[in-house]
């Protein structure tokens, strides 16, 4: 029986694909009112909902 790793999260995969980004590049926003979860990883351009 074999047991497959747990595939890494949206945000886990978002941040690895900016890890040689500039420490400030990128950010993850939250709506507190509608508790929705963005993420930019270039400082504001483009958004992702998490």
């Amino acid at each position: 029986m074999s047991i497959d790793a747990p595939r890494p999260s949206r945000l886990r995969r978002l941040l690895a694909a900016v890890a040689f980004a500039p420490r400030d590049a990128y950010r993850i926003v939250v709506n507190r009112s509608t508790r929705e979860t963005w993420f930019t990883p270039d400082h504001y351009a483009n958004f992702y909902k998490l």
